[in-house]
């Protein structure tokens, strides 16, 4: 009975010790997609800014 019992906890801690990782693994992978999204969100609105400074600069680079 003794080597069943520390065999079970053995067991939990194992068990415990993936879920551990797993759940990590998960939030981790949830905050990479969110940063890489959080990225593109703002190289559309560089993009978006960059055009806007391009369209303004024309008129009045053709002014001198």
């Amino acid at each position: 009975m003794k080597y069943y019992t520390a065999s079970v906890k053995v067991e939990k801690t194992m068990n415990n010790n993936r879920n551990l990782r797993y759940v990590n693994d998960v939030i981790i992978q949830y905050e990479n997609e969110a940063k890489n999204e959080e990225i593109k969100e703002l190289a559309s609105e560089n993009q978006i800014v960059k055009s806007k400074l391009e369209r303004n600069k024309k008129p009045f680079g053709t002014l001198f």
